[in-house]
């Protein structure tokens, strides 16, 4: 595979550096291989010529047979080769002066490290005369054999040194996403990254040797990473002859560290002594940084490490698995420090003690799945007791597998059981009927029994949230939370059913009362039941965008994103649920292509526990893609959704909402208006007042606000938050004809930072002041709309179509405007709108008119002013 590669961020350094020059200071460019030295000076030239500077440039080799081999191209030919380094440096002066009236010649010396002494010596005398300044690039820690004095070029005043720090991981991720044509998942950028430690060349390397090994490889639109990256023969065989270099001990104090990273400090000096670790610092091979509180010792870099590891003789490995085993063992390790133990003695064929294995199980259950399985089952094979063997079920159910853990129940005597344990197979059970299978009732059913525990109960209400029966969900949740007996498992499921029912409720303030109680209870269950804090916190964190709060919300996502790209978090779980309520910020705020990107990474790789909710969450990548006018291939997403997944209740007005987004971008308005409508009443029926206004705003977008003005009365007196009331408010005004009431709505809009709701309810403020011959108040609207769908990028409104005609579009010529414009014939409007031929052509007849254009050509660019065609007065 060949990659595009390009320049990728160094904004700030690229504009310093330029700045500097034309103030006739020089800049020394100062970093280690492969960060990109000589690519930000070339982009520095590329500037500087494009206005005319003249630029000259020597490069730094080695060997150099010669003096001054890196400026003989400068020195005119046929010169007398035995004059002194003065005269040379006289004629390469004169070779670079400048025109009389231009700006002095810029020298770029690339691989200045490189130049021997008497090209050195040059250089400092061009930098402290009046032809040139200086753009240099020097290698930094470069080999000692280098001649010192050329730190003498940026000691004194002539020359800046610029440390160039590695590229960080946003810039890698822009520079991923171009170079593979696609968006990349973001746990596989920070590996890239992490191995490459910012080196664009090392990047370069690593994703060609992982695409053509397979372990990149593309899933739903996005590149995903199976396991490590693949280092490629070039870069193994650059790290084995550096490792070849080592003294013996020190590789296999190196080898030991590589296996075991990262290590407690305390440990790594058992393992290895401290002397070796000292010297492996000095070496710049490892490293000691604190974590938790502890110092921990990692190898340097990750590809060094897993060049060292890949090795590794079998045996060396074996020796090291079983040494770093007792060494844990008997260090009282963590839980991280259990499960590890516990692999190595597996991997290696050393017998285990089933407690020790189920325990290793149970803590590996939070973070690595497909781990605590392999523990889990290896404990039920030597001790089927009932511990073990509904340990290893709810593994399974976790993983999303939910008919195996059945069959596990099954082989379980019912004698044998104790109250506990049969509260936890019906629980398994309900989970499997009613999440897995997409059965609330039947879920419901098997766990609605006289006497049922308090951790049933709240179960119970999680399946009755999922069966739109939010009201009763919330009644439920609420009995078990405020009842002292209720135990932390019992809290931490009912917290899932009263944060949930809240957020369709579109309670948000008993909502945040609700999860700050409901997230402590979670976490401190997180051991036996490690989903119930990750669906808690997602609901929250969407409501509390929807709600109005979308820096709080994004926040609150953000960090827990970077936990999770920065932890073990192996199963996704984090990744997928807080790239979705991202997405959903960036929805709300209008940033389309960000929507679609996050809501994208949030699909392609789901967690298996959160598959049976994959269908709703593409919805809202639909809806993304929909706005910005990509039906096409909001309509493949949708489709693409593997069909046996199940449907819940609660979720239905959501798939409702995608379909009438996706008919608003192909220009049905009415249809997608009625869409939006129908999923109103459907969540009303439901009493999901949070839902009933996003799909009646929906409705009033596309031009239904009259259809649902009676839906929204219910949702009126209970919501709360300011874009729910906003939200409400505009749908309110839209059906009442209110232009200042309108324009209201878009300042309400803004200040939460709904920027696309906020031009739309500009957009609608000047229709009607245009209607009501308010032309100042119109251009003051128009003025709004425009400068507020500036910030909406590539954002496609087709409902907006016509604002800023003099006269007004009706309805049904908007309709026709729209479908003509996107290539539809008159005949197929005609058909779709259910009119006759001769009557489109009359409407498309008066939009010329009120539009002032004379052709169909012309329709698409009138229907909406871009950013440039801004009405007059607009100065923002």
């Amino acid at each position: 595979m060949s990659l595009r590669w390009r320049f990728e961020g160094r904004r700030a350094e690229l504009d310093a550096v330029e700045h500097d020059l034309d103030a006739g200071i020089g800049t020394v460019i100062y970093a280690g291989p492969g960060v990109g030295k000589t690519a930000l000076a070339n982009q520095v030239v590329e500037r500087l010529t494009s206005r005319g500077r003249r630029v000259e440039r020597v490069i730094g080799s080695t060997p150099q047979p010669f003096p001054l081999q890196a400026f003989a191209p400068l020195i005119a030919a046929g010169a007398d080769t035995d004059i002194d380094t003065f005269a040379r440096t006289a004629l390469i002066t004169e070779k670079l002066r400048a025109e009389p009236g231009a700006p002095k010649t810029v020298l770029l010396v690339d691989d200045a490290q490189f130049l021997d002494e008497s090209s050195i010596n040059v250089l400092l005398q061009l930098a402290g005369g009046e032809v040139v300044v200086i753009l240099a690039t020097v290698r930094a820690e470069h080999d000692a054999s280098s001649p010192s004095d050329l730190a003498r070029l940026w000691s004194g005043d002539t020359c800046r040194r610029l440390d160039l720090a590695p590229l960080g991981v946003d810039d890698c991720d822009r520079l991923l996403r171009y170079a593979l044509g696609g968006d990349v998942d973001l746990r596989a950028v920070h590996t890239l990254v992490d191995h490459a430690h910012g080196n664009t060349f090392l990047l370069r390397e690593l994703v060609l040797a992982s695409v053509s090994d397979g372990v990149l490889r593309r899933s739903n639109n996005v590149w995903i990473l199976d396991g490590l990256p693949s280092t490629g023969r070039g870069v193994a065989d650059l790290v084995s002859d550096r490792l070849n270099l080592l003294d013996p001990e020190l590789r296999a104090a190196l080898d030991a560290i590589a296996v075991g990273e990262p290590l407690r400090l305390r440990v790594a000096e058992h393992l290895v002594g401290t002397g070796h670790l000292e010297a492996l610092e000095a070496e710049h091979l490892i490293v000691c940084a604190e974590s938790s509180g502890e110092p921990m010792i990692s190898v340097a870099h990750s590809t060094l490490a897993k060049v060292v590891r890949d090795t590794l003789p079998r045996t060396r490995l074996r020796r090291l698995h079983l040494d770093l085993a007792r060494l844990f063992e008997r260090s009282s390790p963590d839980p991280v420090a259990v499960v590890r133990s516990a692999r190595w003695r597996l991997a290696e064929g050393v017998a285990c003690d089933p407690h020790f294995l189920m325990t290793a199980a149970a803590a590996a259950r939070t973070f690595d799945l497909s781990t605590a399985e392999v523990l889990a089952r290896a404990a039920a094979d030597q001790d089927p007791s009932v511990e073990a063997v509904t340990l290893l079920a709810s593994i399974l159910t976790s993983a999303g597998r939910s008919e195996e853990a059945a069959e596990l129940f099954d082989l379980l005597p019912p004698a044998e059981l104790e109250r506990g344990d049969q509260d936890l197979v019906l629980f398994m059970q309900s989970v499997g009927v009613g999440l897995r299978a997409g059965d609330p009732e039947a879920g419901i059913a098997l766990l609605d029994r006289p006497g049922g525990s308090a951790r049933l109960r709240g179960m119970q209400s999680t399946l009755l949230l999922l069966d739109g029966a939010v009201e009763k969900a919330q009644r439920l949740a609420a009995a078990v939370l405020d009842d002292p007996a209720s135990d932390g498992t019992a809290r931490a499921v009912a917290g899932i059913g009263a944060v949930g029912s809240h957020f369709y409720l579109g309670a948000s303030t008993e909502l945040r009362r609700r999860f700050q109680v409901a997230a402590v209870d979670a976490a401190r269950e997180s051991a036996s039941n490690p989903h119930a804090i990750g669906q808690i916190e997602v609901n929250a964190f969407c409501a509390i965008a929807e709600s109005g709060s979308l820096d709080e919300a994004e926040a609150l996502a953000r960090n827990r994103l970077d936990e999770g790209l920065q932890g073990d978090d192996d199963a996704g779980w984090d990744r997928s649920r807080w790239a979705y309520v991202l997405g959903r910020v960036a929805l709300i705020r209008g940033n389309l292509p960000e929507a679609v990107r996050m809501l994208r990474l949030a699909s392609a790789t789901p967690a298996p526990f959160d598959l049976p909710f994959h269908r709703y969450n593409v919805s809202f990548l639909a809806r993304a893609l929909a706005g910005m006018g990509e039906s096409a291939d909001a309509r493949r997403a949708m489709d693409a959704v593997p069909t046996e997944l199940p449907r819940f209740r609660l979720f239905e007005p959501e798939l409702e909402l995608a379909e009438a987004a996706i008919l608003s971008a192909d220009g049905h308005l009415a249809a997608a208006a009625e869409r939006a409508a129908s999923a109103a009443e459907l969540a009303a029926v439901s009493h999901m007042h949070g839902v009933v206004v996003f799909a009646a705003h929906d409705a009033a977008r596309y031009g239904g606000a009259a259809l649902v003005q009676h839906t929204i009365s219910d949702a009126d007196v209970t919501v709360d938050g300011p874009l729910l009331r906003a939200r409400l408010d505009a749908v309110l005004a839209l059906a009442r004809g209110d232009a200042a009431h309108l324009h209201a709505v878009s300042e309400a809009f803004e200040r939460i930072g709904a920027a696309l709701y906020a031009a739309e309810a500009a957009a609608g403020a000047a229709r009607l002041y245009r209607g009501d011959g308010d032309a100042t108040a119109a251009v003051r609207s128009e003025v709004r709309f425009q400068r507020l769908l500036a910030r909406c990028p590539a954002a496609a409104v087709p409902w907006l179509s016509g604002v800023t005609a003099t006269t007004p579009l009706t309805k049904r010529e908007q309709e026709t405007a729209v479908l003509a414009a996107a290539g539809s014939s008159d005949t197929e409007i005609a058909r779709h709108l259910d009119l006759s031929v001769r009557t489109v052509q009359t409407h498309l007849g008066r939009v010329y008119a009120k539009l002032d254009i004379h052709s169909r050509s012309a329709l698409a660019e009138a229907l909406l002013p871009r950013d440039g065609d801004r009405p007059a007065g607009d100065t923002t």
